[in-house]
């Protein structure tokens, strides 16, 4: 990822003149020179930061601003998770009462996913992050074994070229079926972590 060379003072700022205990800033993907249909689809569907704060209640780790406080109060990123923790954390931060919000005017730069394995792959990962939220944390992601309704299909933006949204939708079913893979494969072969627990900030080795 890259970042303006104010990227730091900027979200600051908008901490010190807000209440907010978390805040997620804008994420901008940048796609190469005559990008694949990968390249084209990640563009199209990835990091909506503000959808994910208004109605998930959290902001991915790439682009999260945390006070301190927080964290010794509810404790760190849950180890456990290959995936997720930015969900689970900011979830639990939630519960608790802290706020979060959206700097639409920071942004920072991630380039696109180019091709169907780098989909694929991140897509398996989130399977089985999915699984793996209900099994340390039943109560609030549900019991493993069934998974959680589909989020993974995104209907094309009508003002796409005809051929790109198809080729997005057909190609959207398919990744949500390959989220099923990973999370059937966690599922059947993962473990719980008896060693497990959210750690704090006393629990960190000097």
């Amino acid at each position: 990822m890259t970042v303006p060379e104010d990227w730091l003072e900027s979200p600051l700022e908008n901490l010190q003149t807000t209440d907010a205990d978390n805040m997620g800033c804008n994420v901008e993907l940048t796609p190469p020179t005559n990008p694949p249909l990968a390249a084209r689809y990640d563009h199209h569907t990835g990091f909506p930061i503000e959808g994910y704060l208004e109605h998930q209640q959290f902001a991915p780790i790439c682009c999260l601003f945390v006070r301190r406080e927080v964290f010794e109060d509810v404790g760190l990123f849950d180890h456990r998770l290959i995936s997720g923790g930015d969900k689970e954390f900011g979830n639990r931060a939630s519960n608790a009462d802290y706020t979060q919000q959206f700097a639409a005017d920071v942004t920072m730069y991630h380039p696109t996913r180019n091709s169907l394995d780098a989909l694929v792959s991140k897509d398996l990962r989130v399977g089985r992050d999915l699984c793996q939220l209900q099994r340390y944390h039943p109560d609030r992601y549900g019991t493993p074994g069934v998974p959680p309704r589909p989020t993974g299909i995104k209907r094309p933006n009508r003002t796409l070229p005809i051929h790109d949204r198809l080729a997005f939708s057909a190609l959207s079913t398919a990744l949500t079926a390959v989220r099923g893979v990973g999370y059937y494969d966690e599922y059947l072969t993962g473990t719980t972590d008896v060693d497990g627990g959210i750690p704090q900030l006393d629990d960190r080795t000097e």
